[in-house]
């Protein structure tokens, strides 16, 4: 992974705290207060473990990890998101059957909780993956209108019209992206080649292509974990 673990980890912890922890909630017993804290314990202890296979790229070990954390607490939809990234990455980024189980995934935790971008960003990868383009494009669409301000998930958004060969439309997105993120380094990439390729306009095409290195454009599209 390419974030802040420790972050995370953090962050993950003091959630599956906060909702296991209900020690001072009167309508519990003594039984059942203890058997929270130690549904908490193991969560934290497997949510460890998960990340540090993560850590080291280890995509596939990291799962049955997070198959116990599941098990623990079904309704996290935080969970189904990093399970099916796991999928994903699982010996190979391109096999069909670990991007429908992916795609699996990411419908619950969206199914749990549709207000966070990454989610349909991240099924909208799978989809592409699979190459339903249409269900791709959808998401990535569904992503952006929810982070309006996120460059990399409208660069998705052109990303599929580009694959498609919908060459007006993506040429309309790489201006209006160009214009709205003046450091976008994928839209000169994809225009620069929509140019050359699409309006034979060769010279204005290697600007773009030129600028878009400059920008460093490789950065423009991710999966979020």
């Amino acid at each position: 992974m390419r974030k802040s673990n420790t972050i995370l980890i953090i962050i993950l912890i003091s959630f599956t705290t906060a909702c296991f922890n209900n020690s001072s909630n009167p309508l519990y017993t003594q039984e059942e207060t203890d058997s929270i804290e130690k549904s908490n314990k193991l969560l934290n202890l497997y949510l460890d473990s998960a990340f540090i296979e993560l850590n080291n790229w280890k995509h596939a070990e990291a799962i049955p990890f997070l198959d116990k954390c599941i098990d623990l607490n079904p309704n996290w939809h935080y969970l189904y998101n990093l399970r099916a990234c796991c999928y994903m990455h699982k010996n190979s980024i391109n096999d069909s059957l670990n991007n429908r189980m992916a795609v699996k995934d990411f419908s619950k935790a969206i199914f749990l909780y549709d207000k966070i971008s990454d989610y349909y960003n991240n099924r909208g990868w799978s989809y592409q993956m699979l190459e339903n383009y249409a269900y791709a494009l959808s998401d990535f669409k569904s992503a952006a209108s929810i982070s309006p301000d996120s460059v990399y998930l409208h660069n998705n958004i052109l990303r599929v019209l580009f694959l498609t060969h919908k060459n007006k439309l993506a040429l309309e997105l790489a201006d209006s992206l160009i214009l709205n993120f003046t450091d976008c380094g994928y839209a000169y990439y994809i225009r620069g080649h929509l140019k050359r390729d699409y309006l034979h306009k060769y010279i204005e095409g290697n600007k773009d292509i030129k600028k878009s290195k400059e920008l460093d454009w490789e950065k423009g599209v991710k999966i979020i974990y």
